[in-house]
């Protein structure tokens, strides 16, 4: 091999060590660049999270006036384990389900709690049951957004939140009460629904939050043990307060009758009524009729594709 030869292959060598070098420290800069990226993103979202918390917890220490307790009578339960459901995705679909679609989030519970050992449980004997009553200062949280509508609250989870509704289904699946733009939302009613109407299925939706917040707890209503100690929910307007009592807690797909907002007549709503609460993954000896108005809450669930988890409950005025 001449000179000349051997200088040339020493540059190729040099050069083809060069590029090696160079991609070697592009990639390790696009690896850190990655994780750099990623650790942001994790922090923002964990502010994210926290911020919507601090705000609901400043907007239920300002606004709840006081929580006053009242004794009544407990609904005689025959609770059992979710094994012993009927088909609970196979529901006929309605025009009526059109936006419930919508109701979406990458930011829910991964998992979906299963269901404890000691949970399952037969009707014991009736006793008094003790709510807990929110007093609200509906007018100043109107004054604040006028979206307001009400307040829901569960005593036995973290459920202790305003309910809106505005011009649609969207705006408040990122935004929170003071209009701040949050994963968190806020809970919002169905923009369908004319609320100074009579209503048979008024729809509450909110988003499943991996720190339980909002309906993130909601899903706990497939253990038998907390759908009998926490069957009634509290919602409260300007009206007065409401007693919801569940009676029906199911997994669905959203091409599900769940949803539905009108009804051809009396026989029609008492059909949907017998079926959604054949659905539930618990059952209990409430039992709704045509007389009965009702509401569904609505949150996601992963077990099924695009699935959602639904509490169904009777409405009536507390007082």
């Amino acid at each position: 091999m001449t000179e000349l030869a051997e200088q040339i292959e020493k540059k190729e060598k040099k050069r083809r060590r060069g590029v090696g070098s160079y991609l070697y420290t592009a990639l390790i800069v696009l690896l850190v660049s990655v994780m750099l990226f990623s650790a942001y993103k994790i922090i923002s979202i964990s502010l994210d999270y926290s911020e919507a918390e601090e705000e609901y917890k400043d907007i239920a220490e300002s606004f709840v006036i006081e929580y006053n307790t009242i004794s009544i009578p407990k609904r005689d339960n025959t609770a059992i384990a979710p094994d012993d459901t009927s088909d609970q995705t196979t529901a006929t679909g309605s025009d009526d389900t059109s936006d419930v679609s919508a109701e979406q989030s990458t930011e829910h519970i991964d998992e979906e709690p299963s269901v404890p050992d000691d949970t399952s449980a037969s009707g014991s004997e009736a006793e008094d049951d003790v709510l807990v009553i929110p007093s609200i200062n509906s007018e100043y949280l109107k004054s604040v957004n006028p979206d307001y509508k009400g307040w829901l609250y569960v005593d036995g989870i973290v459920i202790n939140y305003p309910v809106v509704q505005c011009a649609d289904n969207d705006y408040y699946l990122d935004h929170t009460f003071y209009g701040q733009k949050n994963p968190n939302g806020c809970l919002f009613i169905d923009y369908r629904l004319d609320l100074d109407a009579d209503n048979r299925n008024t729809l509450i939706y909110g988003h499943a939050m991996k720190t339980g917040a909002m309906f993130g707890l909601l899903l706990r209503y497939q253990w038998p043990g907390f759908f009998e100690e926490n069957q009634h929910i509290v919602y409260v307007t300007e009206d007065g307060p409401y007693l919801i009592t569940v009676f029906s807690a199911y997994i669905v797909s959203t091409d599900s009758d769940a949803w539905r907002i009108s009804f051809d007549d009396d026989a029609d709503y008492g059909a949907w009524l017998r079926s959604i609460k054949s659905r539930s993954s618990v059952k209990c000896s409430v039992t709704p009729t045509t007389t009965d108005r009702i509401v569904t809450l609505t949150t996601c669930s992963f077990k099924i594709e695009d699935g959602r988890f639904v509490v169904h409950g009777i409405i009536e005025p507390l007082f």
